[in-house]
C-alpha cells in the first residue's frame, strides 16, 4: 500500500516529470514487494508557486511485487498464479483469504492502470479501500500464509512471494482483455467501500473479479 518530502529551495526549481505508469504485464519498473497490509498510501509531494509551498496529494501508485522464480511474461505467454500455488487441500478460511488477496490484487492493478482515467476517481477510491481494510488485509494475509507454511515449511515465504508476484502479473495481463475494465473496477471499489471490514471475506467470495483460483479442494 510515507512521509512528506522537503520543500524545494526556490519557486524556480524545476519539478521532475512524473514517470509513466506501466503494469506488470508490460515489464514494469518494479519498486518493491507488496506488504501484508496492502499497497502503500500515496505520498504528498510539495510544490512551489509564487514563493510558497503547498502539499498536493499524489495518486495512489502501489508497488508491484517482485519474487525470484515467479512466471515471466513473454510473447504469447500466459501467466497462471495457480501454477505456483500450494496444490494441497485448503481450509475454508484459507479459501476466503485467497479470494481476499485476489480482490486486493485487482484493486492494486487498477490503481496502477486506471488512476489517470478522468471521472472515475480510482486513486481516491483505492485510498479509501486501503484505509478501511488495512488491518483486515494483514489478518487475511496471515491466514493465507498458513496454507503456504503447511505445504512448503521453512521456505513458505519465498513461495508466497512468488505467488503474489504471479497473481499480480496474471491479473494485469487479463485486465487488458476486459472491455471497460477501469469503469468496472471503479464500480467494484464503490461497492466494497460500503462494506464493513469484518465482511470483506464474504464480499470477496462473491465479487466479480477476473481471476479465481481453480484450487478449491477443501481439507476434510
Amino acid at each position: 500500500m510515507f512521509g512528506g518530502g522537503k520543500p524545494e529551495a526556490a519557486a524556480t526549481t524545476p519539478v521532475p516529470a512524473e514517470k509513466p505508469v506501466v503494469t506488470a504485464a508490460l515489464e514494469p519498473e518494479v519498486t518493491g514487494p507488496i506488504v501484508p497490509g496492502g499497497p502503500p498510501m500515496p505520498r504528498r509531494k510539495p510544490t512551489a508557486a509564487a514563493g510558497t509551498t503547498g502539499a498536493v496529494p499524489r495518486p495512489a501508485l502501489p508497488a508491484l511485487p517482485v519474487a525470484p522464480g515467479a512466471p515471466r511474461i513473454g510473447p504469447g505467454a500466459v501467466v497462471v498464479a495457480d501454477s505456483v500455488a500450494p496444490k494441497g487441500c485448503r481450509k475454508p478460511a484459507e479459501l476466503t483469504a485467497d479470494d481476499v488477496r485476489r480482490l486486493q490484487t485487482e484493486f492494486m492493478v487498477a490503481a496502477l492502470r486506471c488512476h489517470k482515467v478522468e471521472g472515475l476517481g480510482i486513486a481516491d477510491k483505492y485510498n479509501t479501500f486501503v484505509r478501511t481494510f488495512s488491518k483486515e488485509m494483514v489478518s487475511q494475509t496471515k491466514t493465507l500464509q498458513t496454507l503456504f507454511r503447511r505445504e512448503y515449511g521453512g521456505s513458505h515465504m519465498r513461495h508466497f512471494d512468488t505467488y503474489v508476484t504471479a497473481l499480480a502479473n496474471e491479473v494485469s495481463q487479463r485486465s487488458q482483455r476486459v472491455s471497460g475494465y477501469c469503469e468496472k473496477v471503479a464500480g467494484l471499489l464503490d461497492a466494497v467501500n460500503q462494506v464493513k471490514p469484518k465482511d470483506i471475506g464474504s464480499f470477496s467470495n462473491n465479487a466479480p473479479i477476473i481471476v479465481r483460483t481453480s484450487l478449491t479442494k477443501q481439507c476434510s
